[in-house]
């Protein structure tokens, strides 16, 4: 009995890690000012921009 993962399985596992990661995010970061409130997500504007 052989337990090594084809590449279509890990690739798969991937695909799965990854939406349920981005719809995490869209969770906690789609909420009014989930971007504004969150600095380890937030790009300020340039000071020139401001």
């Amino acid at each position: 009995m052989s337990s090594a993962l084809s590449n279509d399985e890990i690739s798969q596992g991937l695909k799965e890690a990854l939406d349920v990661g981005v719809k995490k995010a869209i969770d906690m970061l789609g909420t009014e000012n989930g971007f504004l409130n969150d600095q380890s997500v937030k790009i300020p504007l340039p000071d020139s921009m401001q």
